[in-house]
This record gives C-alpha cells, sequence and structure tokens, in this order.
C-alpha cells in the first residue's frame, strides 16, 4: 500500500521520533486520548466529531483532528499532549482523524503508545461513497486530475477505496471489542441508534441526545467557483499546519463561508460521478466476504444489492 497523495496534504516522511518521548509523557501522567476515530472520510466523520463534542461526557479536541497520527511526529510530542490539556475530568478523550488509516504504519504506532485504546472506524456503501469522493476531489483540487473521468483512473482512489488493506491493521494490532465498525448508511437510517451505539462502546451515557442528531453536515456540493474552493482548500492546509485547525473548522462552519463556496447539493456532477462509481464499486465487491471474516460484522444488506 502506498501513502496517499500530497493533495490531503498526508507527510511521505514518516518515523518514530518522539516515540520515547510520547511513552514518558504517558507514564508521568500527561492526559492523553482513549479514542480514536481513523477513517473513512465522507462517511459521516464531521456528523461523528460534532456529536460527540456535544456529549457532557466526551471531550473532543476542537481541531476535530490532531493530524499527529497523519504527519511527521517528530518533534511535536508536547505538543500533540497539550491537546487534551482542556480535557479536564472527562472520562472519554478523543479525536476524529478521518485520513489516519491511509498510512500503513498508524495501526502499529497507536497499539505501541496507547494499547487501550478504542478504535472507531465508519464505511460507506461503496458506489456512495466513491461518487462522494470523486466530486470532493474535483471541488477541491486538480492534483489528482480536471476532470471525473480523470480523478477516477488515479492510483490514489484505488488505495482509498480499498477497504479491505486499510482496516486490516487495526483488526492485527487491536483485540476486536477494542474496535468498533460502523456503518454511514446506519447512521442515515437511524442517527439515534447508530450514536447510542458509539456512546456505549466509549463508555459515556448511551442515553444523550446531541443537538445535531438530526442535521446534515458536509453534503456533497458543486462549487459556486470552482477557482475558489481551491483557493480555500490551500488555505485550510496551510492554516492547519501551524497549529490553526481550531480556526479552521470554525470558519468552515460559517454560513456565509458556505454560500461562498458551494451551490445546491444536488447537481449534474453527483449523477455523473455515480454513474463512475458503479464501475469502481465492481472490484470492491470482491472483498465484502473478506470485510466480514475480518471485523466478524454483517454488512449492511443494501450493500450487496445496489
Amino acid at each position: 500500500m502506498k501513502f496517499p497523495d500530497e493533495a490531503f496534504d498526508l507527510d511521505r516522511n514518516r518515523g518514530n521520533g518522539g516515540m520515547g518521548q510520547m511513552q514518558k509523557a504517558i507514564r508521568q501522567g500527561a492526559t492523553g486520548p482513549n479514542f480514536i476515530y481513523v477513517g473513512a472520510r465522507k462517511s459521516g466523520s464531521t456528523w461523528i466529531y460534532l456529536a460527540l463534542r456535544e456529549h457532557p461526557d466526551i471531550f473532543v479536541v476542537p481541531e476535530k483532528s490532531t493530524t499527529f497520527f497523519e504527519n511527521n511526529p517528530t518533534g511535536s510530542v508536547e505538543q500533540y499532549l497539550q491537546h487534551y490539556a482542556e480535557a479536564g475530568d472527562s472520562r472519554v478523550r478523543g479525536e476524529i482523524s478521518q485520513d489516519a488509516y491511509l498510512y500503513p504504519d498508524t495501526a502499529e504506532r497507536l497499539s505501541e503508545l496507547f494499547p487501550d485504546i478504542r478504535i472507531i472506524i465508519c464505511l460507506r456503501e461503496p458506489r456512495d461513497f466513491v461518487r462522494s469522493l470523486l466530486c470532493w476531489l474535483v471541488t477541491h483540487t486538480d492534483r489528482y486530475g480536471k476532470t471525473l473521468e480523470e480523478v477516477a483512473q488515479h492510483r490514489h482512489v484505488r488505495e482509498i477505496t480499498d477497504y479491505y488493506t486499510l482496516i486490516q491493521p487495526y483488526y492485527s494490532r487491536f483485540p476486536a471489542e477494542h474496535i468498533k465498525l460502523t456503518f454511514y448508511d446506519d447512521l442515515n437510517s437511524d442517527p439515534g441508534s447508530f450514536l447510542e451505539e458509539i456512546y456505549r462502546f466509549l463508555g459515556a451515557e448511551p442515553g444523550f441526545r446531541p443537538e445535531i442528531l438530526s442535521k446534515v453536515v458536509n453534503p456533497t456540493r458543486s462549487p459556486r467557483f470552482k477557482l475558489l474552493t481551491h483557493i480555500a482548500f490551500k488555505i485550510n492546509i496551510a492554516m492547519r499546519k501551524v497549529g490553526l485547525g481550531r480556526l479552521v473548522e470554525a470558519i468552515k462552519r460559517l454560513p456565509v463561508v458556505e454560500w461562498l463556496l458551494y451551490k445546491d447539493p444536488v447537481s449534474k456532477m453527483n449523477s455523473e460521478a455515480l454513474e463512475i462509481a458503479s464501475g469502481i464499486r465492481e472490484r470492491m465487491v470482491a472483498d465484502f466476504d473478506r470485510i466480514e471474516r475480518l471485523s466478524n460484522t454483517k454488512l449492511p444488506d443494501a450493500w450487496r444489492r445496489t
């Protein structure tokens, strides 16, 4: 499995720098995470982040993701732990690192640093996932190609849609009871039950109902001006690199910003992407049985009917 392309600003220069410092800090009582969402993107990660953030028992880093398990951590151990300085006495602490599982060594690093951490994974029905992914990529960057067809042929799309390869390292490194494999389909059909299962898995009060429960966030949308969304995406990356992720999360949810960047979610681009995604789904079907055996979890019936 190759590292993801740089369009998501995923550092290729991974290393183990700082691991000894991290372990020392944890032994000395520094607060760190006891859960992490590792993937997939375009599968409800923002909604899950907002739902967890509302829960009084749960602390989620305000930046959504520290990117510590996505970028080279050398020299940033103290900075990483500082993300949890505001956790107080929250018994559940973590982050939504939606690109973490794209790196082959993330599961190993997590198991070494936080062997008791709980892992949340949410997968989306393949055709719908690819449709959303293609639209998102074309909207925000031309690194993978300028058209939906070009992007669909890029090696990164093949890698990011290889569900089995992406989740397998976690089942190799962690006991099954430490992994919660969820499905975007269930989030859509019954968000209350979906969220209750996650709360219970994390050890938080399962009956809590957040305001976000009945809301839709981050729908697939067409760009109002593609040049503007491309510029905004680059600014987003630059700001996160200098530690301004919290500000990014606040700005991106401003209604005026969403209006400037996007049009109505129903678009011709969506239908074109869905047609292309059908072909990509065909090769993903071959791994359905392997995913069920690996996770001991039945896939939603709709995955096989689509």
